[in-house]
């Protein structure tokens, strides 16, 4: 395990994909991202893969930073697999029917976080505010702050 972070970055008012997740999963956190090491990976429906993200992108941003001991390896493993189109599209059926969604072959950024958090994959669907009660759950400290200002 190294010492990572996983990022949980609050909605981008200019985006429709930022506002249209903020409503399905109720929560103003809209993205999701692993840090290790000074690199930062995400999974991205912009790219349509699992893969290392352009933090300059996102260091104006608002976000919730959990410290968490990350399987590097596992990580690795994840690198080039596709975005989870069908998980993030059938995300309120799996959600308020309570079906297991989300395959290991694809990602979402939040399934992706989860996996980085936990080690496994996600039995159901899950949201941002999932992995913050979840962190708080395991007494893992959250912090609120701007993305640029980590490092």
């Amino acid at each position: 395990m190294t010492n990572g972070q996983i990022v949980l970055f609050e909605m981008t008012p200019s985006r429709v994909t930022s506002w249209l997740i903020a409503s399905a999963t109720r929560s103003m956190i809209t993205h999701a991202a692993v840090g290790v090491n000074g690199q930062w990976f995400d999974a991205s429906e912009h790219r349509g893969d699992v893969a290392e993200m352009d933090a300059s992108l996102h260091a104006d941003r608002m976000c919730y930073v959990i410290d968490a001991d990350v399987n590097q390896l596992d990580l690795i493993k994840q690198l080039g697999k596709r975005y989870d189109w069908q998980g993030v599209f059938g995300w309120l059926v799996c959600r308020y029917l309570k079906k297991v969604c989300g395959k290991d072959q694809n990602f979402y950024c939040f399934e992706f976080a989860y996996r980085a958090l936990t080690g496994n994959s996600p039995k159901g669907a899950v949201s941002g505010k999932d992995l913050v009660t979840l962190a708080q759950e395991f007494d893992m400290p959250v912090r609120y702050v701007r993305f640029g200002d980590l490092n």
